[in-house]
């Protein structure tokens, strides 16, 4: 797909609740991330020698820096959840870089919204993602009660 010069972004988004309203920040979402990638091997390949006639998967020599891949958008934001996915899908994930071939944007009324290049999964990962996230969520905030749990509504 690269080759041809198309891009192949992937979208999925989830709105997450907690019963006190409690919104999403960079201290609940990064260690929810970080737990996702610790889960999930393909947050963290791309792809080597891709023009070749052997290209590969490798893992990301460097670090990932959350602050480069989790995006918040500012409370002004007024987007709809169609409008948001459909400009997500509008920006190519760059497989050039060393970087992760995906990025998560969330949303001031608690969505988040999980864009990928198809090459690291097919449509059942998102979800799959967004539930690890959750998982992430509800770790990070150690909370034990299933009443003071965080819950996804998929969107």
């Amino acid at each position: 797909m690269q080759s041809l010069q198309l891009d192949s972004v992937v979208c999925v988004a989830a709105k997450y609740q907690h019963p006190s309203g409690r919104p999403l920040t960079e201290d609940t979402v990064y260690p929810a991330v970080a737990y996702a990638l610790e889960t999930h091997a393909a947050l963290s390949v791309r792809i080597i020698d891709e023009k070749s006639e052997r290209p590969r998967f490798a893992r990301i020599a460097s670090e990932i820096r959350l602050d480069q891949v989790v995006r918040f958008l500012s409370k002004e934001d007024t987007r709809g959840v169609a409008e948001i996915m459909r400009d997500e899908f509008l920006i190519p994930i760059d497989t050039s870089k060393e970087q992760p071939y995906w990025r998560v944007t969330v949303s001031p009324d608690n969505h988040i919204f999980y864009s990928w290049h198809h090459v690291i999964g097919d449509g059942n990962s998102g979800p799959i993602v967004l539930r690890t996230i959750l998982d992430g969520l509800n770790r990070s905030m150690q909370q034990t009660a299933e009443e003071n749990a965080i819950s996804v509504v998929m969107a």
